[in-house]
């Protein structure tokens, strides 16, 4: 992702609580750090700004992980975490 500006949106969902009972909560690191620690809902869509490190600047890429805890599995026995609309970097 490239670095446009001081704020990253993210627009998160949690899972139906019948599949994942408790609540997940999303850390999200920016090139290791951590930025922000949410709890998306389950029952819609929320915006969530995460404050950009300060060496995140325009000329350059940064890494954006999300850390899910706790996951979940589905009817294929595959790991899932939260629902992710979009990831749009701000000012």
């Amino acid at each position: 992702m490239t670095a446009e500006g001081s704020v990253l949106a993210l627009l998160l969902r949690a899972p139906d609580p019948k599949l994942s009972p408790t609540p997940p909560v999303v850390e999200v690191q920016v090139d290791g750090l951590t930025m922000a620690r949410v709890q998306p809902p389950s029952d819609r869509w929320q915006l969530f700004e995460v404050a950009m490190p300060e060496h995140a600047s325009p000329s350059r890429s940064w890494r954006v992980d999300l850390l899910v805890s706790p996951t979940w599995k589905d009817r294929n026995d595959r790991e899932r975490g939260v629902m992710v609309g979009e990831a749009v970097p701000h000012r």
